[in-house]
């Protein structure tokens, strides 16, 4: 077994490229934007990868059920794999989801919340505070063009419907899971808030989702920087996304009976 630790000026993707060259199995502590990393060189070397949380939030990590690590350690032992999607925002890999404009910080004030206030109403108050008209970017899918304060996207098919998506039930279903929420103007955000509170979000102009296996999303008023799994990268005027099925095996829990 051989340990390489990350220096703060390493470059994450090309240390994990290296290790996956000397390895039978590739194994990473981290959190989801290191993981992220880790996943591509795993894929690239056709090994298994064990993730072992040691994030913010490891929402991969849960979502494969190696949380908290003794189950990592459970699951190497046991020789319990499975091979889960990953997901591509213009050739650059995604576990869990990707975004443009301020998704990321909505996401951060909503988990600070949601502990004590419940998810539902921690992300009306996120949406609250943080989304004036200024952070909208427009967006065109399927040849319409809306306003966007908040797009997600998700690898694989997310639960509950709405803007508070948390869990994935199936990491195999071969999807995209597209979203997107405008709340740029005062009106729009009351329209928000009172069709989240009656359970009718699906049905308000200012909510839109899709699910597919490949999305073309313009960005026709100018470029906005890309993120994945909460770190931020690019900019870019076009996403060009694509889920590839099962291209990962990973250590993960056992299905329950």
């Amino acid at each position: 077994m051989r340990v390489v630790e990350l220096a703060a000026d390493d470059d994450v993707e090309a240390v994990m490229a290296a290790a996956a060259g000397n390895a039978r199995v590739l194994a990473v502590a981290g959190g989801d934007g290191t993981v992220r990393a880790a996943a591509q060189a795993a894929i690239d070397h056709d090994l298994p990868l064990a993730v072992f949380p040691a994030g913010t939030f490891n929402h991969f990590a849960r979502a494969v059920g190696t949380f908290p690590a003794n189950r990592t350690v459970q699951a190497i032992q046991r020789g319990d794999v499975g091979r889960v999607d990953v997901a591509y925002v213009n050739d650059e890999i995604f576990l869990n989801t990707a975004s443009v404009g301020a998704y990321t910080d909505f996401v951060r004030i909503r988990e600070r919340l949601e502990k004590r206030i419940g998810k539902p109403l921690a992300a009306l108050v996120a949406v609250w505070r943080l989304l004036p008209k200024d952070r909208s970017v427009a967006v065109t899918v399927d040849g319409r063009t809306r306003d966007s304060s908040l797009l997600f996207l998700g690898n694989g098919q997310y639960q509950p419907q709405g803007f508070a998506p948390s869990t994935r039930e199936d990491l195999q279903d071969g999807l995209l899971d597209l979203r997107i929420l405008d709340v740029s103007t005062r009106w729009s955000r009351v329209v928000v808030l009172l069709a989240t509170l009656t359970g009718q979000l699906g049905r308000v102009k200012q909510y839109h989702e899709v699910s597919a296996p490949e999305l073309e999303i313009s960005l026709p008023n100018g470029s906005a920087r890309v993120a994945r799994d909460g770190e931020v990268g690019e900019l870019a005027d076009v996403l060009r996304v694509r889920s590839v099925r099962r291209a990962l095996t990973v250590y993960r829990a056992r299905p329950r009976a």
